[in-house]
């Protein structure tokens, strides 16, 4: 009896231990960051400043630039045993939302069409550019250009340019991309199959703005499509460009028009970044499994 007692005493000083180590500076990042140590060119997000760019013939940008702040998330430290298991769970299930991050915006513009004479016109706009910026910096680089079909009767977009330097999604950093300190990247590196990989997911959203002789406004989308580049290395940052996106892209039928308009358009891009390791799935099944278990646990100490 005395040993049990013991070793019941033991568990429940080891889950309040865990949880005052865990609680530890009270900020979420700061437990992430040491125990989830991540890649070096990856969760970058402060003043995040995104740019999308209409480019013309006379290279005079059209930009919209949104700026978005990130939030500082406030983690509970607990004591009690049902707390702790529910901090722990929680801070697993906010580590595993880290790896996958999107951000987008858009912009409204007129005049597709210049030197509109008759039935002949000519195309404003060659394409266009989305930036992502931190700290005043290049993060990622987009870029799209119309190439018009050989009919004339549609418009193919089509990345010619891609390069991430800085993700805003959290790479979980192996071995060798972690601080020498962080004896869990070699249990992550072999469990986890971490590298230095992403999947970002590109989609494009186009809406013609038209009014018909009733004096009815019209906003059909004229492009909706995604594509995808695949396993990107964030430590080699490497260039793509046309020949290396071969493939990707998507098709529109031009911009619709008011008559006697030059054409208004909204162009809204998505970017999607995703960790490729298997940090996601099972941080998210060990929170989950943590809650499972919390009254055996409970149970357990309250013997």
């Amino acid at each position: 009896m005395k040993n049990y007692n013991k070793s019941k005493l033991n568990f429940l000083h080891y889950l309040i231990l865990s949880s005052l180590i865990l609680s530890y500076g009270c900020s979420s990042s700061r437990i992430s960051d040491f125990i989830f140590p991540r890649h070096i060119n990856s969760f970058h997000n402060e003043n995040e400043k995104i740019t999308l760019k209409m480019i013309t013939a006379k290279s005079n940008p059209i930009t919209q630039t949104i700026q978005t702040n990130e939030a500082n998330i406030k983690s509970i430290g607990a004591l009690a045993a049902g707390l702790a298991i529910g901090f722990i769970s929680e801070t697993l299930q906010e580590e595993a939302n880290k790896y996958e991050a999107q951000f987008k915006t858009h912009i409204s513009e007129s005049a597709f069409y210049t030197n509109i004479n008759g039935n002949t016109l000519d195309f404003n706009y060659s394409g266009f550019e989305l930036v992502r910026k931190v700290k005043d910096e290049d993060a990622f680089k987009l870029e799209c250009a119309f190439i018009e079909s050989k009919d004339g009767k549609a418009f193919l977009i089509k990345p010619s340019y891609f390069v991430t330097k800085k993700a805003k999604t959290k790479v979980l950093g192996g071995f060798w991309y972690a601080k020498w300190r962080y004896i869990y990247s070699i249990l992550w590196s072999w469990l986890l199959k971490t590298g230095d990989e992403i999947d970002t997911n590109i989609k494009i959203v186009m809406k013609g703005i038209w009014t018909d002789k009733d004096q009815v406004t019209h906003r059909p989308i004229i492009a909706n499509f995604d594509f995808n580049v695949n396993s990107y290395s964030i430590s080699s940052n490497q260039v793509l460009e046309k020949d290396d996106l071969k493939g990707q892209g998507g098709w529109f039928s031009g911009v619709p028009r008011t008559q006697g308009g030059t054409g208004n358009f909204e162009l809204e891009v998505i970017v999607t970044e995703r960790d490729k390791s298997n940090a996601k799935k099972y941080l998210e099944k060990a929170s989950e499994k943590i809650i499972e278990s919390k009254p055996t646990i409970i149970n357990y100490i309250n013997k």
